[in-house]
């Protein structure tokens, strides 16, 4: 009987662990997808001030 009892804990407590790790990928996944969603945020910012300066540049030397 007490090895049965050890062996459902250890099933219950693989299969927390297992949930656990599953948690975690994909919070790892949507930091991933965060951090990307920035990076092309800043990307498009980045553009857009450059496109600005060169309409600047472009109607000064006109």
């Amino acid at each position: 009987m007490a090895q049965s009892g050890t062996r459902r804990q250890a099933e219950l407590l693989r299969r927390q662990g297992n949930k656990a790790y599953e948690r975690q990928r994909f919070g790892g996944a949507i930091d991933l997808y965060t951090e990307t969603l920035k990076y092309i945020y800043e990307d498009i910012k980045f553009s857009k001030i450059q496109q600005g300066r060169r309409q600047v540049v472009r109607g000064g030397v006109s």
